[in-house]
């Protein structure tokens, strides 16, 4: 049930990328995508390619690499190789059989056992490596219940050794070619190349001569055989990949061919020239390839989409080799040079790798135009437009030469249909046009740090390194500037004009209110009022809101001044940008994370921290903006159009894996605890410290 619920959230969010138009391979960049976590070296795993994913039946995720295996726990990775008994490091397959005890198959075609934190040898690895001079490379298929073990040995055909040691081959009629067993709902294959036959180079010639490629297909009670026209003489491998057991139905891949295969033959043929490492069935019927090279993962509705090569491309430029979703349906993907991709919701969507100009995902501020078109900029200088309904990306104008200045804010003026990019406005004649001063001989350039609206839609504030201003958006020119008409100097870091018409200015030295051409201080006793104050909001009830560098963030309205740092569930007391959204949620941007903020019936804030843990790609969150709920990020991994899962209703059952009394294993019984039991009491008795005592 937990895996139909992945795979229900895969169609959601593949329809949301279909609509922003990146099914084809060809869609204009940047490709939208779930927001991934990276794990590799750095992280611990003990080599960037990953051959394969299982998880076992506590929940720990094993992935196997040309560096040994490794074991995950949520936290970090343990990682085993020929110190711990790994003697043959290169790792394709990892099973665990009925008695849970995990298999691995190797490159060599060694298998080892891993069991109560030890590694061992096959006791039948001799048999195996009997034929190693008859095959390339080793894959184990299956370990059954009978401790049945199946391995496919390239070039030479399927071999089963049972408990007691008989060993049992199946390879083909001609010594060249391809081989598919159906068998009990399971499917194996392995190509064919048996060079020591008499008549393997005839056969050879012969193929080679009308290029063709013979697979035999083996079912309960017949053989057929399948003659591939070869599309290229060095395309793509034979591989084979069930799609639906039950009725026997496969896809086929060899020399750039693609055949879905029936009971009754085949079903249809096309040339497929990305090569298939793997394939996902999901409940629903859809389809995730993974492909060698730079294919990356695709995923498609259903297996006829092949054919009209539709698809969403979920990662792209890089080769995976494997998909994986787990218990608690989050989505590993392991990949042959890049380590292990994870996504914890595939419905977070995100925007990167924009094209070959904007070399950063640093994405550093958004602007709202409608409910499908988002303006974004970088840290480069470069602002897009995103249009969900087309999926076209748009970069607005830029000059590298003379603009590569950090977009600090966006701000985009529904009745004009303007967009203004750090006080600079693009203008009819697509250019950045810089604001202009009422004072004719003010000749200075007007640069923003943050800007808000006014109770005049036609106008907006804006903060800057020397004072702020208030600037009339019709006639693009100033209406205030505190520094020149004032004598107003401080640098001003956010700047917000309340319900009531009240302006609030965040400087140094903390909050101000800007009256009859002053600033003046609040007067309250709280250290938070004096800090510097980086983000101004206010909530439906007035309350007005200000996030500080250094003592997080307060909620004040008249006498009450609630005060919410670390301590209290933040992920940092450095705040970049605070948002209210259409549904009074309170969003708090931080370079630790995300926090969500809810007021209880009482008034009291209610925080949830969201960091990569919870699928961001990253935990630097820049600026927040909404439309109609939903949430747009501004982070250093991208865009991030937010989706939030719901509350878990259960969790995994806590259990110790070891246990050490004066820093030595010790054995104990009961290990596993319900999902509830989360106030465990661990009592420590009969503690006893031996005195030594001399005599002269």
């Amino acid at each position: 049930m937990q895996k139909m619920g992945f795979a229900r959230k895969l169609l959601l969010m593949c329809y949301l990328i279909f609509m922003s138009g990146s099914t084809l391979l060809q869609a204009q960049k940047p490709s939208p995508h779930p927001s991934f976590r990276n794990f590799g070296t750095n992280e611990g795993l003990p080599s960037p390619e990953v051959y394969c994913v299982m998880q076992d039946h506590q929940g720990y995720m094993w992935f196997g690499t040309d560096n040994g295996v490794s074991r995950f726990n949520g936290y970090t990775f343990t990682n085993f190789g020929p110190a711990n008994g790994l003697q043959s490091n290169v790792v394709f397959n990892i099973v665990e059989d009925s008695s849970n005890r995990i298999w691995f198959g190797t490159m060599s075609g060694e298998l080892f056992i891993f069991k109560n934190d030890t590694i061992v040898p096959y006791t039948y690895n001799p048999l195996i490596l009997n034929y190693r001079n008859k095959y390339s490379i080793a894959n184990l298929l299956a370990v059954n219940e009978q401790e049945l073990v199946t391995l496919s040995l390239r070039r030479l055909g399927i071999l089963q050794i049972d408990k007691k040691g008989e060993t049992k081959l199946y390879s083909t009629k001609v010594p060249l070619g391809g081989m598919v067993v159906l068998s009990g709902g399971k499917i194996w294959q392995t190509s064919i190349g048996r060079t020591g036959d008499a008549n393997y180079w005839d056969v050879s010639y012969d193929h080679y001569m009308r290029q063709v490629f013979y697979v035999e297909i083996v079912k309960e009670n017949r053989t057929d055989t399948l003659i591939v026209k070869k599309r290229s003489i060095n395309g793509s491998p034979f591989n084979a990949f069930s799609v639906d057991s039950v009725n026997q139905v496969f896809l086929l891949q060899a020399f750039n061919n693609i055949y879905l295969m029936n009971k009754e033959g085949v079903s249809w043929n096309i040339e497929f020239t990305e090569t298939i490492n793997s394939l996902q069935l999901q409940p629903n019927g859809q389809i995730l390839l993974s492909l060698n090279g730079e294919g990356g993962l695709r995923s498609y509705d259903k297996v006829d989409d092949l054919r009209l090569h539709k698809y969403t491309q979920l990662l792209e430029r890089i080769a995976v080799s494997q998909t994986f979703v787990d218990d608690a349906c989050n989505f590993w993907v392991a990949t042959l040079g890049s380590g292990i991709f994870y996504s914890k919701d595939t419905e977070m969507i995100l925007w990167n790798n924009y094209n070959d100009d904007a070399k950063s995902n640093l994405v550093t501020a958004i602007a709202i135009k409608s409910e499908t078109e988002i303006f974004f900029g970088l840290n480069n200088g470069l602002v897009y437009l995103l249009n969900l309904a087309t999926g076209q990306t748009s970069p607005l104008p830029h000059d590298p030469l003379k603009d590569q200045s950090y977009v600090n804010c966006l701000y985009y003026n529904r009745q004009a249909d303007r967009i203004y990019k750090n006080g600079w406005v693009l203008s009819l004649n697509n250019q950045w046009t810089p604001m202009k001063h009422k004072l004719p001989d003010v000749k200075s350039g007007i640069l923003l740090a943050a800007t808000c609206a006014s109770g005049d839609e036609n106008c907006i504030w804006g903060s800057s390194n020397r004072g702020f201003y208030k600037i009339d958006l019709l006639k693009n020119q100033t209406i205030l500037h505190s520094d020149i008409e004032l004598g107003i100097t401080d640098r001003t870091f956010s700047i917000y004009e309340d319900k009531c018409g009240r302006v609030w200015v965040g400087l140094q030295t903390g909050i101000a209110e800007f009256d009859n051409g002053k600033l003046v201080k609040p007067i309250v006793n709280h250290q938070a009022f004096n800090m510097r104050t980086e983000a101004i909001e206010e909530t439906a009830d007035s309350t007005l809101i200000f996030g500080t560098k250094g003592l997080g963030v307060v909620f004040w309205k008249e006498d009450k001044i609630i005060n919410i740092m670390e301590k209290e569930g933040l992920t940092s007391n450095m705040i970049e940008d605070i948002h209210v959204d259409e549904n009074g949620i309170i969003w708090v941007a931080t370079l630790s994370g995300l926090n969500k903020i809810t007021l209880s019936a009482g008034g009291k804030p209610v925080i949830r921290a969201i960091t990569i843990a919870q699928g961001l790609p990253s935990n630097e969150i820049y600026q927040i903006a909404s439309v109609n709920g939903q949430v747009w990020l501004a982070t250093g991994g991208g865009l991030v159009k937010y989706h939030e899962l719901p509350p878990a209703q259960t969790a995994a059952p806590p259990f110790f894996t070891n246990l050490k009394v004066n820093t030595q294993h010790t054995s104990f019984t009961e290990t596993h605890f319900p999902y509830y039991c989360y106030d465990i009491l661990i009592l420590v008795i009969n503690l006893v410290v031996p005195v030594f005592e001399f005599f002269t």
